[in-house]
């Protein structure tokens, strides 16, 4: 066997799917699908061990494995969605307009919505410009302001045993100037576009079906181009469209990934579900997706990243090219993210640009445990995904 046929025969072999990965789809197919499916598959205890790793990974034991230790998990989501009602509620009653974000709001598709987990509260504001006036209305009602602040489109608040996140945005911005103006629009229609939905008997507000949608792809997207997210956030999109969804809905969401540039990666993460999760091919065929349209490396990709990109050290950022303009723009685009308001400032840019790097240095050494060799040899790799997606391209 000749050089290039060995090393095409080894590409070939890394993107097969390992028999414990084989059946950890399988069980989350069956999840998706139906309950009675996944009480009908029987595993012998070196299946149980085989697969282990991968439920922790992606944060699914108490599903597969422990159902027995399932009850922290509905304590838990009981405890979040009494309080994205209440808090919804105390916002509302003083003037703020808010809408409640994944968790709570997407758990209304599973047939057991109890059992999907949730780490927080998240809650979207109609008007930016109310922040201040949001925590200030939550600071009485006993939430303090979380030391550790992420991110610069919402805020982080602790209360009551919960986090709670107070959103400005859909999402953070993106290293592309158009899709964070369009998102920005499109804020405006949201109060319009706003319903309630009864959810294990609580009343909450949330978006309509092709808002909700797009919410969830932004979310996806952002944490993709990041360290990269795991198959629970797969098993929310197979659920929500494998229901019946009006037509105007499905028409409007196809525009907004159309007009945004995204339906590359909408169409990728749809294909996934319908070959490895159970999403039904003739409830989104309306999408439109390329036939032969390769989704074995985002499979990979999402199974070794864990829930939310967590598994792998070296995960860090997903660029949207290999050349080294590529590397200067996303490392541009983190500045503005690290420094929003003096990044508008030109002319001490060279000055931010030093510190964000001391920063990244400093971080991979302290907290990551890991060098930037790692980091960008994972980013060469997971952007070879990224550039078959054609996001963000007009």
């Amino acid at each position: 066997m000749g050089k290039t046929e060995a090393n095409t025969q080894s590409n070939n072999d890394e993107l097969l799917l390992s028999k414990d990965e084989e059946l950890f789809l399988r069980l989350v197919s069956a999840y998706c699908h139906d309950e009675k499916a996944l009480d009908e598959i029987s595993l012998s205890n070196e299946e149980k061990e085989s697969i282990k790793d991968l439920c922790a990974r992606h944060n699914l034991s108490h599903v597969f494995l422990n159902k027995e230790n399932a009850y922290g998990t509905v304590i838990k989501y009981y405890r979040l969605l009494f309080a994205s009602a209440d808090i919804s509620k105390i916002l509302s009653e003083n003037g703020i307009g808010c809408i409640v974000l994944k968790g709570c709001a997407t758990s209304v598709f599973y047939k057991v919505p109890e059992m999907r987990k949730s780490g927080d509260v998240d809650i979207l504001l109609e008007d930016p410009g109310k922040i201040d006036e949001a925590v200030k209305i939550l600071y009485a009602n006993c939430f303090t302001k979380s030391e550790e602040q992420h991110a610069n489109h919402h805020v982080v608040l602790n209360g009551h045993g919960i986090n709670l996140e107070i959103h400005t945005m859909l999402v953070e911005p993106f290293d592309d100037n158009f899709i964070n103006r369009y998102i920005k629009d499109l804020l405006g229609e949201i109060k319009e576009r706003k319903i309630k939905r009864i959810v294990c008997g609580v009343e909450i507000p949330t978006l309509e079906d092709d808002l909700h949608a797009y919410e969830l792809i932004l979310h996806m997207l952002q944490h993709y181009l990041r360290e990269g997210f795991g198959i629970r956030l797969l098993c929310d999109w197979t659920l929500f469209w494998n229901r019946e969804v009006d037509e105007k809905h499905k028409s409007l969401y196809l525009k907004l990934v159309s007009e945004s540039r995204i339906k590359g990666f909408s169409d990728m993460v749809t294909k996934c579900c319908i070959e490895y999760l159970g999403l039904d091919e003739d409830k989104v065929g309306w999408m439109d997706i390329e036939k032969d349209l390769d989704t074995s490396l985002f499979i990979k990709d999402i199974l070794s990243a864990g829930d939310f990109g967590n598994a792998e050290k070296g995960r860090m950022v997903s660029l949207r090219g290999t050349k080294p303009s590529d590397y200067i723009r996303e490392f541009h685009h983190q500045m503005h993210l690290n420094f929003p308001k003096a990044g508008r400032v030109f002319i001490i840019w060279p000055v931010l640009w030093l510190i964000t790097y001391i920063r990244f240095e400093r971080n991979n050494r302290n907290i990551r445990k890991v060098n930037a060799s790692e980091i960008f040899a994972s980013a060469r790799e997971r952007s070879k995904i990224v550039q078959s997606m054609h996001i963000f391209i007009r």
